[in-house]
């Protein structure tokens, strides 16, 4: 006799023609926040109700993939109960029980009955991206090594701003101040509220030529 992969919770012995009935009833619990930071990661955690020691439980993660309409297998198939995520969507668990075949006076056809159960979804969403103040120049000066300063103008109330530098230095201001430089130099324009956003911004000789955020 063959098991199918379908959902069932019960298992034919064949010497009483009982059923062996198992409900491990899994659930899903969070640890971290449904609606996150972009950059922070959750834990599920995969809940069953108590089984006997004659029962060997797998865990199969699974997240909805939206394009496909399919549940697919993050992992492969474990005794591990939970997972670290970082991106958005549903999930759920399914939960393989494996009652082995050492019930006295009874037998299965195979050397275990699988059994499997479906937990509740959870569904993990991202924060919406903030609206960024724009930057603006003051020049010092013209040359290669004259002063530039650069500052946030239409800035976000709640937030506050910081700037880092090709060299990983921090400066807790709205502006930033570096000289002209006749090579393509990098910083990181930082605004911190509930959730932390970077833009990487490439400047080449005092002018801003391309922005764009670090997820």
């Amino acid at each position: 006799m063959t098991f199918p992969d379908s959902i069932t919770k019960s298992c034919p012995i064949i010497y009483s023609g009982n059923l062996v009935i198992l409900n491990l009833d899994p659930t899903i619990s969070v640890n971290g926040n449904l609606n996150k930071c972009k950059k922070d990661t959750v834990t599920l955690i995969g809940n069953v109700s108590s089984y006997f020691n004659n029962v060997e439980v797998f865990y199969n993660w699974q997240k909805f993939d939206s394009i496909l309409f399919v549940w697919e297998p993050i992992l492969p198939l474990s005794k591990v109960n939970t997972l670290i995520i970082n991106d958005a969507g549903r999930y759920r668990l399914e939960v393989i029980a494996h009652v082995k075949n050492n019930f006295q006076n009874d037998t299965f056809t195979n050397d275990f009955c699988k059994m499997t159960f479906l937990s509740n979804e959870i569904n993990i969403s991202d924060k919406s991206n903030p609206s960024y103040p724009s930057i603006n120049t003051i020049y010092k000066g013209s040359c290669v090594g004259d002063s530039i300063v650069y500052y946030l103008t239409n800035k976000n109330a709640t937030y506050s701003y910081q700037w880092i530098d090709k060299l990983g230095n921090i400066f807790n201001s709205d502006t930033f101040r570096t000289v002209l430089s006749d090579k393509i130099d990098t910083v990181i324009n930082r605004n911190i509220g509930e959730c932390v956003y970077d833009r990487n911004i490439k400047i080449l000789k005092g002018h801003i030529q391309l922005t764009y955020l670090l997820q």
